[in-house]
């Protein structure tokens, strides 16, 4: 069951949008300290483009990242789901292109389940 209320200060359920370059770029940071399964959509706003994500995972604000999705490629104009159960403080979420000189649009949602 996905829980309808926000976490305060985070936009669950809504779409974030950002722009990511040649190197990995921060699309979405999730505050998942009072959550123990998390749903995290990515979407590739791009029609050209492909994209590649990752997700790390911090136990504390400040702390070594571990890989918690490793990269992943996603195609121009397409979405994709990490349904997640994480031990972890913080998901950080990571994009990148390969095309050069391009900013493909990165788009993430995310809800907390029971």
């Amino acid at each position: 069951m996905i829980k309808e209320e926000a976490i305060p200060g985070y936009n669950e359920g809504k779409l974030d949008e950002l722009t990511t370059g040649a190197d990995y770029a921060k699309v979405g940071i999730i505050d998942t300290r009072v959550q123990n399964n998390v749903m995290i959509r990515i979407f590739n706003l791009d029609a050209s483009y492909a994209i590649k994500y990752k997700i790390t995972g911090l136990i504390k604000s400040g702390g070594i990242e571990d890989d918690v999705v490793t990269e992943t490629a996603l195609s121009a104009g397409n979405d994709n789901t990490e349904s997640l159960n994480t031990k972890y403080g913080h998901l950080v979420i990571y994009a990148k292109t390969n095309a050069t000189g391009e900013t493909p649009a990165v788009g993430v949602v995310f809800n907390q389940r029971d």
